[in-house]
C-alpha cells in the first residue's frame, strides 16, 4: 500500500546488489579517466590521444551517471536487476529520450533557481535577529547562512529531482496504472503530452508515445 516504502526496502535488501554494480561502473570509468589524465609523454608533456581517451571517458562517466538514475528507478520500482534495469532503460531512452532531456532540464533548472533564490534570502533574513552593528560580521554571517541554505536545500530538493524521475519512468512504461492511482495527475500529464505532440510535426515521432500509443515496440497502447 506504499510503494515508496517498498522501493526502499527492496533498493537496501534484495536489490542493494545492482545497485553496488551500477556504482562499480562509474567507479572504473572514474579510475580508467584519472589513469589516462595522469599520462604524460617522456618529456613531461601530456600526450594528445592520452587528452582524447582521458575526454572520450569523461563524457561516457557523464553520460554512464545520467543513464544510471533512470535504472536505478527500475531498480527500486521494480526489483528487476542492474543489467535488466538497463536494458529497459535503453528501451526508455530509445522510445522517448528526447522527452526525459526536456523533463530533467527544466525540472533541473527550475530546482537550481528555487534553492539559489532560498538560499539568498535565508542568508539576508538569518542575521536579522543578531542585529550585529559590525558590516563585516553581518557579511560574514549573510555568507554562512547562504551557504548552509544551499547545502540543505540542494539535498532535500535533490529527492524532489528523484521523485520526479521515479514517476516519468513510471508514467513512461504503465500510464495506465497512474489512472488508477491518481486520477488528477494522470490527466493532467495526458493533456500535456497531447500538447507537446500535437504541436510536432505529422512527421515527427511522438516525444512521450505513452498516453498516445504504445511506449515500447511490440507493446500494446493502454486501455
Amino acid at each position: 500500500s506504499y510503494p515508496t516504502l517498498g522501493a526502499l526496502r527492496r533498493s537496501l535488501t534484495s536489490s542493494f546488489g545492482s545497485i553496488c554494480l551500477g556504482s562499480l561502473v562509474v567507479a572504473l570509468l572514474q579510475l580508467l579517466r584519472a589513469i589516462a589524465s595522469s599520462g604524460k609523454a617522456s618529456d613531461g608533456s601530456v600526450t594528445f590521444m592520452g587528452s582524447c581517451f582521458a575526454c572520450l571517458l569523461d563524457w561516457i562517466e557523464a553520460s554512464m551517471e545520467y543513464f544510471n538514475q533512470y535504472a536505478y528507478v527500475q531498480v527500486a520500482m521494480y526489483g528487476k536487476s542492474f543489467v535488466q534495469a538497463s536494458k529497459d532503460t535503453w528501451s526508455l531512452v530509445k522510445d522517448c529520450g528526447i522527452s526525459a532531456l526536456i523533463n530533467d532540464s527544466l525540472i533541473s533548472r527550475t530546482l537550481m533557481l528555487t534553492v539559489f533564490l532560498a538560499s539568498i534570502a535565508v542568508g539576508i533574513l538569518a542575521p536579522l535577529p543578531f542585529q550585529d552593528p559590525e558590516w563585516t560580521w553581518y557579511a560574514l554571517e549573510v555568507f554562512l547562512g547562504f551557504l548552509i541554505a544551499l547545502f540543505i536545500l540542494s539535498s532535500f530538493l535533490k529527492v524532489v529531482h528523484s521523485s520526479i524521475q521515479a514517476i516519468f519512468v513510471c508514467y513512461a512504461e504503465q500510464p495506465e496504472v497512474l489512472q488508477v492511482t491518481n486520477p488528477k495527475l494522470a490527466s493532467e500529464l495526458h493533456d500535456a503530452v497531447a500538447y507537446m505532440n500535437s504541436s510536432r510535426p505529422a512527421t515527427s515521432a511522438p516525444l512521450l508515445p505513452g498516453p498516445m500509443g504504445p511506449m515500447f515496440p511490440g507493446q500494446a497502447p493502454p486501455v
